[in-house]
């Protein structure tokens, strides 16, 4: 019995060591992209329900870097979709384009209309970006069907 509770310390020992090493990693990694780029984006997909089916998914250094709000996405799309509308959004302020609250632009995704709303995300102002849903719908019009109809909800976090 002594062997197996010192197996199991040594054990649990080795897991944060390795945790906390890939933690390092992550940490030195962002670092090195806020450098070179400005910015970062975050993927925070809801484990145990915390955010009913929606996502966090949003930007940092936006502000730092280029003077504009940080952005949010809320809608649970995958890194490989999310992160090429957010690039591009990003590209265009680092050319000096501003996005305000609750003016429709086409400029975000080609032929359709997008806007935007500000939201607290830990302690600070963001804009969330707002899509329509497959049948051009937003949020706040009958018919707009799942989850794009949620994208107006204040999120747990």
């Amino acid at each position: 019995i002594n062997i197996i509770i010192k197996f199991k310390k040594e054990l649990n020992a080795m897991h944060k060591k390795i945790l906390s090493k890939s933690i390092k990693s992550l940490v030195n990694s962002e670092q090195r992209m806020m450098e070179e780029y400005g910015w970062v984006v975050h993927f925070v997909f809801e484990v145990n329900g915390e955010f009913e089916g929606l996502a966090n998914i949003h930007t940092h250094g936006l502000l730092e870097s280029f003077g504009h709000k940080d952005l949010q996405l809320v809608l649970p799309l995958d890194p490989k979709d999310s992160h090429p509308l957010l690039a591009g959004i990003v590209n265009q302020v680092k050319e000096g384009r501003v996005f305000k609250e609750d003016i429709a632009t086409s400029k975000v995704i080609h032929n359709y209309d997008v806007y935007f709303k500000e939201f607290i995300e830990n302690d600070r102002t963001v804009l969330r970006l707002i899509l329509p849903d497959p049948n051009g719908k937003f949020p706040n019009e009958k018919d707009c069907i799942d989850p794009y109809n949620r994208q107006l909800e204040v999120l747990k976090i």
